[in-house]
């Protein structure tokens, strides 16, 4: 993996160097460049409590790291990964450094510590140096780890490691609810069966059985490959083989991701390159109508946009209206059983936050990723009739150039969707890194999990209601007035509730078509930017004499086939 991380570097200093000679940006290659030196993999560990994980983590590392001895209250996510020992102690306020010798999992307590990050010189992380393993706490703790599984790490995370206790048998249905969420995703998992040793071996083929065909039924995604352990007995070779294929199949993910960003990055340099070629035989006043026939195409491509972007307003608006009623429906639907659980005086958040979750993700995939992908190719059509941003078109080259030229269209068409690229590799704070130059309908798979993190006040909201509306008084009513009162409360909770994620799909789908108008907006304007810089110095040129013209040009070709030649290799 190391040779892959040079490699790329390398290939994006190369293009840097290209784009200052032309002072042309290089903000693209050095994030790229410290994206490569801080790339992994992140790969959750869930279950229910008591399943064995943090076990099953120690026996692979072949040491005691992490606590075996906790409770739901003082649960931390941990993040484990290869490099230089250390400890940080994440919480509201900030960082605080620890050491590996003093870290003690077991005191930790949820109010005062989010997540402890570790890096560890171990011999057997050392084989899998892309892959981050996160210890998560039991979904047992409380719905909020449900929630925190999927909003803080779907992102960016290649598949999930569901562990399941051999004495169980079976997944409780707090990982069956997260398994729901996980096949709205198209998220793929692992299982690994713990504590093999605590049933008798001929029932063990039978739990793996059951396991491994309740989760693929489940994920509808095909196979899942089940490992059976027993940490207790240093048998985990079934969990250090699955961290080994995921740490293979990160280094796929790595290529497609990087390979796109320096698509794209070429492609800047080349467009630049392409406008200075163009006009390279253009008299003065030749130049000035090509910059005043740029800046007319720009007028009109911005007025196509905007007039795009009131239209995109407007399903915005009728998708949230969709979702909303939507979940207002699927919560009348579930009303009876949650009133069965309040008069049993079991607990409904899970319930309530599964029904809420799982319906927003459901309808953002069905109603509202369409819409968006539609969107972007539109403003993607627009862009390619603005004969000013025929970045690949140039005019006056041999036959031989243009075939070339063709090629290097296909490599760049196969890689990467026009202006969507943008949105893949420009807003990582609301998509997965794994997911870009997968295509939008992937991206988008990944960006809605943004959604999730509605939902987080919207669970905290549940317990205030239910808390509050269902819980009071009920233990000293008879049967039939209890089950009025929770019919009236449960009634009264689901408006509110209904009310809640309206508010937050609003805002949350807001907000990301605002990222996408930004990116639309910044693709626009570069692409300008670079055929006026090109335009701009043909003008000086002109002043030139003809052996410093003779050079220059000589230089730009090299330079185009340079850049063609190493947009041709990543295709």
């Amino acid at each position: 993996m190391k040779e892959l991380y040079t490699t790329y570097i390398n290939k994006f200093e190369q293009a840097k160097a290209i784009a200052q000679k032309y002072d042309l940006s290089t903000e693209k290659a050095d994030t790229a460049i410290d994206d490569i030196r801080d790339f992994r993999i992140t790969v959750p560990l869930i279950g229910g409590f008591s399943t064995g994980k943090s076990s099953l983590i120690n026996c692979a590392l072949g040491r005691d790291l992490l606590s075996t001895e906790i409770t739901p209250e003082t649960a931390v996510p941990a993040e484990i990964c290869y490099g230089k020992d250390s400890v940080v102690y994440v919480s509201g306020s900030g960082t605080e450094s620890g050491t590996v010798e003093g870290l003690n999992t077991k005191d930790l307590s949820i109010d005062k510590v989010n997540l402890v990050q570790i890096t560890l010189e171990n011999d057997f992380l050392k084989t899998i140096p892309t892959v981050k393993i996160v210890d998560m706490p039991g979904f047992d703790s409380g719905y909020e780890i449900h929630n925190r599984a999927i909003d803080e790490y779907l992102p960016k995370s290649l598949a999930y490691i569901i562990a399941v206790s051999a004495d169980e048998g079976t997944l409780r249905e707090s990982v069956l609810n997260f398994l729901a969420e996980l096949k709205l995703n198209e998220m793929p998992a692992y299982a690994v069966i713990t504590k093999s040793d605590k049933i008798p071996e001929d029932q063990l083929a039978g739990v793996r059985d059951h396991v491994k065909a309740t989760i693929e039924s489940k994920l509808g995604l095909g196979e899942v490959k089940v490992a059976v352990t027993s940490a207790d007995d240093e048998e985990c070779d079934g969990f250090k083989e699955i961290l080994a294929d995921l740490q293979g199949r990160s280094e796929e993910v790595f290529v497609k991701h990087f390979r796109s960003r320096l698509i794209v990055f070429l492609n800047d340099i080349r467009t630049y390159l392409a406008s200075q070629l163009r006009v390279k035989d253009y008299s003065s006043e030749e130049i000035e109508a090509e910059i005043e026939k740029l800046e007319d195409s720009i007028a009109k491509l911005n007025e196509d946009v905007a007039k795009e972007k009131e239209k995109f307003d407007k399903q915005c608006e009728r998708c949230i209206e969709q979702i909303s009623t939507k979940v207002t429906s699927n919560l009348q639907t579930a009303e009876q059983s949650i009133v069965n659980s309040v008069i049993s005086g079991n607990s409904v958040d899970e319930k309530i936050n599964a029904i809420v979750r799982n319906t927003i993700t459901a309808e953002i995939h069905s109603y509202f990723e369409p819409q968006v992908k539609a969107y972007i190719e539109d403003i993607g059509a627009l862009v390619s009739e603005c004969t000013a941003y025929a970045d690949m078109s140039v005019t006056d080259i041999s036959s031989a150039e243009r075939s070339e030229n063709e090629e290097i269209r296909g490599a760049i068409t196969s890689a990467i969707t026009p202006l969507t690229t943008v949105l893949l590799t420009g807003a990582a704070t609301w998509f997965a890194s794994t997911a870009a130059g997968a295509g939008i309908a992937a991206a988008l798979g990944m960006t809605v999990t943004g959604l999730g993190a509605v939902l987080g006040p919207i669970g905290a909201g549940v317990g205030l209601i239910v808390g509050t509306l269902i819980g009071r008084g009920m233990r000293k009513n008879q049967e039939k007035k209890k089950r009025e009162e929770a019919e009236q409360k449960v009634s009264q909770a689901i408006v509110e509730i209904s009310a809640m994620a309206r508010d937050k799909v609003k805002e949350t789908i807001y907000q990301m078509r605002d990222k996408i108008n930004e990116s639309i907006d910044t693709d626009i304007n570069e692409k300008a930017e670079l055929h006026r810089k090109a335009l701009s110095e043909a003008q000086h040129r002109l002043k030139e004499n003809e052996q410093a013209i003779a050079e220059r040009f000589d230089a730009l070709n090299a330079d185009m086939q340079t850049v063609n030649n190493m947009i041709r290799a990543e295709g």
